[in-house]
């Protein structure tokens, strides 16, 4: 029995999902390709490698699903999804990666990816249940009750008690701060390579 995990929640009812895969590591690739292919719902549209390339693709073929692992070479995956979610119609972006700190999460949720999965767990479980909260109608998101508890994955409406803790709430106001008035169009923002600026500057 063929049976769609996505589909068994009413999140996506007969809907086909442009999907791009990111990342430098061919067996993180073929294991997120396993996982939506497995879905049902996806369909893989192309792969790149690095977050340069990932800019390319995104403005050719119009992914509706970006997903997209944190360290990769050229752009990083927290930079390029800061450039995709400039597009007038930016895809969903989720960013994968074994690193789970804080402050990448943080700057990951400030660039504003929707959503947050590592590697190092069930990651089979951690997609499935990612994806249903990304796409799931307002209202209708699944309840935590429902996830197993080792393989819960971040959408980023939802808040750890750190990050609700008044010294979380400051560091992130002052990060948002130095995001809104850091240069964004005509010069590179702090910790941005010169090769990446240029290649982001294309994609303007």
């Amino acid at each position: 029995m063929n049976e769609n995990p996505l589909n068994n929640t009413g999140a996506m009812p007969g809907k086909r999902v442009r999907t791009l895969l990111v990342g430098n590591s061919p067996l993180m690739l073929k294991d997120v390709a396993e996982v939506l292919k497995q879905a049902g719902n996806f369909d893989l549209i192309g792969s790149a490698s690095n977050g340069c390339q990932a800019l390319r693709y995104v403005s050719m073929f119009s992914p509706e699903l970006v997903l997209i692992d944190a360290h990769i070479p050229i752009l990083d995956g927290i930079q390029a999804t800061r450039y995709i979610k400039r597009h007038q119609h930016p895809p969903r972006v989720i960013i994968i990666t074994s690193d789970d700190s804080p402050a990448l999460k943080a700057a990951a949720e400030l660039a504003g990816a929707d959503g947050f999965v590592r590697t190092d767990l069930n990651l089979r479980q951690q997609m499935i249940d990612t994806l249903r909260k990304v796409f799931a109608p307002p209202g209708d998101t699944p309840s935590a009750a429902n996830e197993e508890p080792h393989a819960r994955s971040a959408t980023f409406d939802e808040k750890s008690e750190n990050e609700k803790s008044p010294i979380m709430n400051h560091r992130s106001r002052c990060a948002r701060w130095r995001i809104a008035t850091s240069p964004r169009k005509n010069q590179p923002a702090a910790g941005t390579t010169y090769a990446a600026y240029r290649c982001a500057k294309r994609m303007d």
